[in-house]
């Protein structure tokens, strides 16, 4: 795959793989972390997910990025990855995790016989527990959290996560204020799921997460919470005093809320839409107001612009309630007191007691944001290629160049690794709901790939050079 060139110092033999499991939440900061690399002499690649084995014959990667560590698999390729000289790197796509339970399992406690050989943590306790369990022999680094350098000028509106096209200003310009809804009800259509695809679907997590071995009640919350938040949206509405989006999370579908929406009263659908297609950045700087549910990252990313935030509360379910966050918000149980609640903190000066605990946990949590987190993962990733011994690819098999043959003529078609021609038909058939169709419509294909590092590269040169290293 080609983008836009820039002047950069010569290519280095081996490139970066970056794999991209979802195009709504990771290909962005794939895209920003590759425009980094490649002005720094190395080539880089954004390929899907799927094709995590097909990049070995087809890019010579010197080092391949994962996005996450808890299947058996991707510890058993790992071990051959190092076999052949070939770094696998850690990038979590979700890095907080605040109970340690839950960061032991991501850090790969349970599969302790990997050969991953570079993790890149989004904050310190991250990194403590990745040492704990891995010893000092792979390199440890905290970086932060990449994708909220487009917070920060040069990324700022450069960022399309969520967004299926250019969408426009998202609120409109009549003088009102304006309140954005987040939602993030992503296990509430688990409700209607066969009950042995659940039990499969957390398996794993019930098994080595105590906080999830309650999850058939963890789903019923969600599937309550979500049937409520409505109650606090047409609370809101009535008041005619808000421009009002609606924001499904992207592992929801939007035709809930849009269902919702047409069965609402006219002094609510006046008031309110569902806006399923803009980046949430830019949902979020050009709101007044972020209402979130219990736990949310946006909320995060809210406290970065200096918007006030709510938390709707609900039944508090440690799988979705974590109090750490949460307090830092302010917190909202009845719909009947939003409106109060909302004009309050719209009408106040912000609490500068309140911003400094939020600064304090955006530094403790997400690594200090500056802008500079997706730079920092380039150039480690960068020295982390320039100074490892060169791969054998001696040991490549036929396998691997069946693989990337497979891989190089998709990317001739322009289509994603795993794309199947029965995905049209299956579509007809509500397939496009779950299972392969729903994993290759969030995937990413090479123009996706070529616009979003193109996108990345114009912005800096509309800017000035490249990043503080440039």
């Amino acid at each position: 795959m080609t983008a836009h060139s820039m002047s950069s110092p010569a290519p280095h033999p081996e490139s970066v793989v970056i794999l991209v499991d979802n195009r709504w939440r990771d290909l962005d900061l794939a895209a920003l972390i590759a425009a980094h690399v490649r002005k720094r002499g190395v080539p880089c690649h954004l390929v899907p997910l799927e094709a995590y084995q097909a990049v070995l014959a087809s890019c010579r990667p010197g080092i391949i990025v994962f996005n996450h560590l808890s299947a058996s698999h991707i510890a058993r390729y790992s071990k051959r990855l190092s076999q052949m000289g070939v770094v696998a790197a850690l990038l979590l796509n979700e890095g907080i995790s605040y109970d340690p339970e839950v960061r032991r399992y991501l850090a790969s406690q349970y599969h302790a016989d990997h050969a991953f050989g570079l993790f890149l943590a989004w904050n310190d306790a991250n990194a403590e527990t990745l040492r704990e369990l891995n010893g000092p022999l792979p390199r440890i680094e905290t970086v932060g959290v990449p994708r909220f350098d487009f917070y920060f000028s040069p990324w700022r509106r450069t960022q399309t996560w969520g967004a299926r096209g250019d969408t426009g200003t998202p609120f409109p310009d009549n003088g009102r204020k304006n309140v954005l809804f987040a939602t993030n009800f992503v296990c509430a259509g688990m409700k209607d799921w066969p009950v042995d695809r659940v039990d499969a679907f957390f398996k794993l997590f019930a098994q080595n997460i105590s906080r999830y071995r309650d999850y058939p009640q963890a789903i019923s919350d969600h599937w309550d919470a979500r049937r409520r938040h409505a109650d606090f949206v047409i609370a809101l509405a009535e008041t005619d005093r808000y421009n009002i989006v609606l924001r499904p999370h992207p592992g929801e579908f939007p035709s809930f809320y849009e269902d919702w929406w047409q069965g609402a009263p006219e002094s609510v659908r006046k008031n309110v839409r569902i806006d399923a297609d803009s980046a949430i950045a830019h949902l979020i700087e050009s709101s007044d107001l972020h209402i979130v549910c219990e736990t949310c990252t946006t909320a995060l990313e809210a406290w970065i612009c200096g918007k006030p935030t709510i938390a709707l509360e609900f039944a508090r379910n440690p799988l979705w309630y974590e109090d750490v966050q949460c307090r830092l918000n302010e917190p909202c149980d009845q719909p009947e007191t939003l409106p109060g609640l909302a004009e309050r903190l719209l009408d106040q000066p912000p609490d500068q007691a309140l911003l400094k605990q939020r600064r304090q946990h955006l530094d403790a949590w997400c690594g200090a944001p500056d802008g500079h987190s997706a730079e920092r993962t380039a150039e480690i990733l960068v020295d982390t290629i320039r100074t490892k011994q060169p791969a054998d690819w001696s040991q490549l098999t036929w396998d691997d160049r069946r693989r990337a043959m497979k891989l190089q003529l998709k990317e001739r078609l322009n289509l994603g690794y795993h794309y199947d021609p029965t995905f049209p038909v299956r579509r007809l058939f509500g397939g496009a709901r779950y299972g392969k169709v729903r994993a290759y419509d969030k995937s990413i294909t090479p123009s996706d790939a070529r616009q979003a590092i193109v996108r990345m590269e114009q912005a800096a040169e509309a800017s000035g050079p490249l990043g503080r290293g440039a």
